[in-house]
């Protein structure tokens, strides 16, 4: 393989021979094996894209796509950290401290929304956002949220034979994708 300390340059496969376009002079192509010539072939057909100088193949819109999948990812991680963190401060508040289960409940929450707040700050959305200016967004949001959650199961009671089990499996569903984007898209942008 061609040691190229410079992965941001392309070559042009010409016969037997790289040219490197910079350099503008030919290069033994040496012991290649069948793929790595089909790479720098493809390169010159443009069916790979130019290395940028980190490295990355990525081109725009595909680099885009794999940050919202990255992000999606760590939204969805930070989102089942804190529910696990929620049923513990609940249960643990309630069960062993014995504190009523109305308030083991509220402060269980709390604690899961600041945790979901700081995760999502700090390490789903990376932003760079003063707390000042993503905290009361993020607010927005999950108030919002609770909201939304009251009417559309309100709705759904009135409308519906549905127990209330489906209903708040099915918005607990639903949500996650819409506080998603609109966490991604203005809280945390």
């Amino acid at each position: 393989m061609i040691a190229d300390k410079r992965p941001h340059l392309l070559h042009r496969v010409v016969g037997a021979a790289v040219i490197d376009e910079e350099n503008v002079g030919p290069q033994p192509l040496g012991r290649q094996s069948p793929n790595e010539l089909l790479h720098h072939e493809a390169k010159v057909l443009g069916l790979i894209m130019k290395r940028q100088d980190d490295g990355d193949l990525l081109d725009g819109p595909m680099r885009r796509r794999m940050e919202w999948l990255g992000t999606a990812l760590r939204y969805g991680v930070v989102g089942i950290a804190s529910v696990v963190l929620y049923v513990a401060v609940s249960s643990l508040l309630h069960r062993v401290l014995s504190i009523e289960p109305v308030l083991a409940n509220a402060a269980g929450y709390a604690v899961a929304t600041v945790a979901n707040y700081l995760g999502h700050y700090y390490w789903s959305f990376d932003t760079k956002r003063s707390h000042a200016d993503a905290s009361w967004r993020f607010l927005a949001v999950v108030v919002a949220g609770l909201v939304l959650n009251s009417v559309y199961a309100a709705m759904l009671v009135n409308l519906t034979d549905l127990p209330v089990e489906v209903i708040a499996l099915s918005f607990a569903v639903l949500w996650p994708m819409v506080s998603f984007v609109a966490l991604r898209l203005w809280a945390f942008r």
